[in-house]
């Protein structure tokens, strides 16, 4: 009896200890795949007292090793190092939330991790195929999905700050750890990613229900707890549709064209995946918009 206690109140800390990992909008393949495969790793890196950066330096060099194997044509391991790598993305960012340890250092190095690591991997596969095929034309269809890669990140972040700030009724966007850097390369980098923001923007726009506007249904007065309820309602699958164009889906894409041989069509598939998502998804968000503004407006 005393042995069934005590597995439970050790089950029970694990529950909490996951909760306290987790994000209110993440990554849907994250969620249900590589997040509860990390979270032993959460457990095993705060009992050895590791910090976030040694994961993500794990991270970055599963990612490398990955480049390594596009580059040399041994694909299958080139996607089992892949599926590794957004494995222990997921421990650093779970692992500083467990145990509050958040740094600035942190937030850089893991942004810049995921950077260098993926254009490292892009150009990989670009050598590997201009070598295969004998045509540099490659370099140019490797660069253009990155593009995509990167512009189907943005724009989920994008739809994540303004669901969060819709939701909290905030009007100031939500930084990242890199946003108040003073570095020139990140301002450089900033500045050219943000060109496309204002379309981004557009694309996913969330009522505020903060505003007047959104007050009252039916004569009855909505309080704050029950806006929020009525927001989460419309909007909570939406969102998690659109963290299908973000990192983790893109980069679980190549690893099941790696696997599946279809390295070759890589640089095609997952540009016209990424663009379908987004036609898709920029309609049905206009009509949630317009049905969820008809319905609670005054």
């Amino acid at each position: 009896m005393a042995l069934a206690v005590q597995i439970n109140e050790s089950l029970i800390g694990i529950s909490i200890d996951y909760k306290k990992t987790t994000k209110k909008v993440s990554e849907v393949i994250n969620s249900i795949l590589y997040r509860p495969l990390a979270f032993p790793l959460v457990l095993l890196g705060k009992q050895l007292k590791l910090t976030p950066n040694f994961f993500t330096t794990l991270s970055l060099i599963s990612m490398l090793f990955s480049a390594y194997f596009y580059s040399q044509g041994e694909i299958y391991w080139a996607a089992v190092l892949l599926f590794v790598k957004q494995t222990l993305d997921c421990v650093d960012g779970s692992l500083a939330r467990l145990t509050n340890s958040f740094s600035k250092f942190g937030g850089l190095y893991d942004f810049y991790a995921d950077v260098i690591g993926f254009i490292i991997m892009t150009l990989c596969m670009a050598f590997s195929m201009a070598q295969l095929e004998n045509n540099s034309i490659y370099y140019l269809f490797y660069i253009l999905m990155a593009i995509s890669v990167a512009c189907g990140q943005l724009l989920f972040e994008k739809a994540k700050s303004q669901y969060l700030n819709a939701f909290s009724g905030k009007k100031e966007s939500i930084e990242k750890p890199y946003q108040k850097s003073s570095s020139k390369l990140i301002v450089l980098l900033k500045k050219i990613l943000n060109m496309p923001e204002k379309l981004f923007i557009y694309l996913t726009k969330f009522p505020d229900i903060s505003s007047p506007m959104y007050s009252s249904i039916d004569g009855h007065y909505l309080s704050k707890v029950e806006k929020e309820q009525v927001f989460e309602k419309y909007f909570s699958l939406l969102i998690n549709l659109w963290s299908f164009i973000g990192g983790a889906a893109s980069l679980t894409v190549l690893v099941i064209l790696t696997l599946f041989d279809f390295v070759n069509l890589i640089y095609i598939v997952l540009p016209i995946i990424i663009l379908s998502i987004i036609v898709l998804l920029s309609q049905i968000q206009r009509h949630v918009v317009k049905k969820f503004e008809w319905d609670y407006q005054v």
